[in-house]
């Protein structure tokens, strides 16, 4: 569920893990969670040119509109970035102020529009595309509510005021005043298997159960009245690229009646509305279009509709949204496990449906409080092959330990100032075995990508994309279970394999009753594209080719298992000036780290006496060549 963090209790006693946190944000009460389901509303109601619900974010720093504010009118700030006091306070008292994002952070900008009386705050973004997270970097209460509009709408608005038009606006977290008023809830309309998928994937797996699609999604009414025969149509377009459109599902599900007191049901397709998508010749888009069909008047008709893209790639996977014209993955927040002593990972799961294809790189980006960027931390990229029920498992939906081989990674250390906040993040993935050649995926294979970052940063994810009705409807209807993220490393003392796993399973212990209808208490997709090679990749090794070659070195690493220490006794083919040596769990989150100085051979103790059974792998980076050794520790 969005924005509900760290006060919520668990319910089962299979998630024995720390719930996530926005960077700078608070925690939320027990009591917001209804009315943060959706998030904040937002209206234009004049000048009509502009008039209709617009996309925002809201503080959770700030209030957050329980009360609504109705049909107000807006006065632009002066500073529009509030660097100063603003001064025409006389103004903004009573209205609801317009700032634009730059230069003052945003508690700056709060604090100034509430003391110059602002019953609200609205700030434009000042980058491309929808409005983001705001992070909180002051002390005490923001009482009145901060939301963002994106730079198009905020724009929008600024010029109707220098035209000297009125604009007014209503803000609410539910009823804006209408007594008929229901809506789609955006973010729990059943998604794809990823918002990207390279081509030649979805040709050849469209039918199968990993990327098969499903009708259902949530409802909420924010009106005063009780709605009967409440349906909603789905249909599907496929637009190939510099094509036209074309239907190629139609579907949809129903609510028989919800009412006010009630206010948030979800409705099911059932068995029979599971289907596929054509498998593609060529990239292009699939348009996922839901519409809600009641009768009688609606008060926001805007919020009755709600789409999203999913994108057939040449070479790209991602859970995310993904920005084709900046390259990148979309972020709108950056998250990391709550209590963080130590670096943690973060990571979607992917399904593979055609092997011989390399795995080329991962992307994603991270941030880090207070700074502009990310010098003197560092990150990996970690790439494991699930195979669940393997090594004497349990066809459980766990991802454990045993079940994981480690076949890509990649690493930069140490990051340096020309890593921003929130900028692109790439590493190339080289093949576990042999560094220097290309890491091969299997046909029918899933994997994990891990995005490590240290404990001073957060990994960027996507608000928008909430893959919990997609797992949620394959567990209760079809026995099916899919993983739409992997977290971090926990320990799971009631799974018959090693207690070391990935925390995955979205509603595990991990949702919350909202009414009758049950929700994943997490609203965030890890922004980690996995960049794959275009064509298959020739396979065949070249002649005389052993394990390990383009290594920096000959290693031994010794006992097998180990116990308390574990010796690495190394040769390296000449005099290293920088030697590290990496201890990543099962997790990729780092444990050990040891940085060496000039050296041919090397021999070092690590001692493990205080980590917990399970498999680990260490990196040994010389002079930025790499390699990497598997260590099981058994107590």
């Amino acid at each position: 569920m969005k924005r509900i963090f760290t006060s919520l209790s668990m319910v089962l006693a299979a998630a024995l893990f720390a719930p996530l946190v926005q960077a700078q944000n608070q925690p939320m009460s027990d009591s917001k969670i209804k009315t943060n389901l959706a998030a904040a509303r937002f209206s234009v109601n004049t000048p009509a040119s502009l008039s209709g619900m617009k996309k925002v974010t809201i503080a959770p720093w700030g209030d957050q509109a329980v009360v609504p504010i109705i049909n107000q009118p807006v006065v632009a700030g002066i500073d529009s970035l509030a660097i100063n006091p603003l001064t025409n306070a006389a103004a903004v008292n009573g209205k609801v102020c317009l700032l634009f994002r730059g230069s003052a952070t945003f508690r700056q900008k709060a604090d100034y529009a509430e003391n110059a009386g602002a019953i609200a705050l609205i700030i434009v973004n000042n980058i491309s595309g929808g409005p983001v997270g705001m992070g909180n970097t002051g002390t005490g209460n923001v009482n009145i509510p901060v939301v963002m509009v994106s730079d198009v709408d905020g724009q929008a608005i600024n010029n109707a005021l220098l035209a000297a038009q009125t604009v007014t606006v209503s803000l609410g977290s539910w009823n804006l005043g209408g007594a008929h008023d229901l809506a789609l809830l955006g973010g729990y309309q059943s998604a794809p298997h990823a918002m990207v998928i390279p081509k030649a994937q979805l040709a050849k797996g469209a039918s199968s159960q990993p990327y098969k699609n499903f009708t259902a999604g949530a409802i909420i009414n924010f009106g005063t009245s009780t709605e009967t025969s409440v349906a909603v149509s789905d249909s599907v377009i496929w637009t190939p690229t510099g094509g036209s459109g074309t239907t190629v599902h139609t579907g949809g599900y129903s609510v028989s009646s919800i009412t006010p007191s009630d206010s948030v049901k979800f409705g099911f397709g059932g068995s029979t509305t599971s289907y596929s998508l054509p498998a593609p010749t060529t990239t292009g888009t699939f348009t996922y279009k839901y519409r809600i069909n009641y009768p009688g008047p609606d008060a926001t008709p805007e919020d009755n509709v709600y789409q999203n893209t999913m994108t057939v790639s040449d070479s790209i996977f991602c859970k995310s949204n993904y920005d084709f014209v900046k390259g990148r993955p979309s972020v709108s927040l950056s998250i990391q496990p709550a209590n963080v002593t130590t670096d943690f990972s973060l990571g979607p799961v992917y399904y593979v449906a055609d092997g011989g294809y390399a795995a080329r790189k991962i992307q994603y980006s991270l941030s880090k409080n207070s700074v502009p960027t990310l010098d003197g931390e560092e990150t990996y990229g970690l790439i494991y092959k699930w195979s669940d029920g393997s090594n004497g498992g349990v066809l459980d939906s766990f991802i454990q330990a045993p079940e994981l081989k480690l076949v890509g990674y990649g690493f930069k250390t140490p990051l340096t100032t020309a890593d921003s906040v929130f900028g692109d993040i790439t590493l190339n993935i080289r093949d576990v075995v042999t560094p220097s050649k290309p890491c091969i995926l299997d046909s029918n294979s899933w994997y994990v990508t891990l995005a490590q970052g240290t404990m001073n940063t957060f990994v960027g994810v996507d608000e928008s994309i909430s893959y919990f009705t997609r797992a949620y409807e394959q567990s209760q209807v079809f026995g099916y279970q899919e993983h739409p993220m992997a977290l971090y490393t926990d320990f799971y003392t009631s799974l018959p394999m090693s207690t070391n796993a990935i925390v995955t399973f979205p509603f595990a212990g991990n949702g919350y009753y909202v009414d009758s209808s049950f929700f994943d208490r997490f609203y965030y997709t890890p922004a980690v594209a996995l960049h794959l090679s275009k064509n298959k990749v020739n396979t065949t090794p070249p002649p005389g080719a052993v394990g390990h070659i383009g290594e920096p070195g000959v290693f031994a690493v010794y006992p097998v298992p180990a116990t308390d220490m574990v010796t690495v006794d190394a040769k390296f083919n000449s005099t290293m000036k920088d030697v590290k040596y990496r201890l990543l769990d099962v997790s990729g989150k780092l444990v050990y780290k040891l940085d060496r100085g000039s050296l041919s051979t090397d021999k070092v103790s690590i001692p493990t006496s205080g980590l917990s059974s399970g498999i680990y792998h260490l990196l040994i980076i010389a002079d930025g060549s790499s390699a990497i050794r598997e260590i099981v520790i058994r107590k």
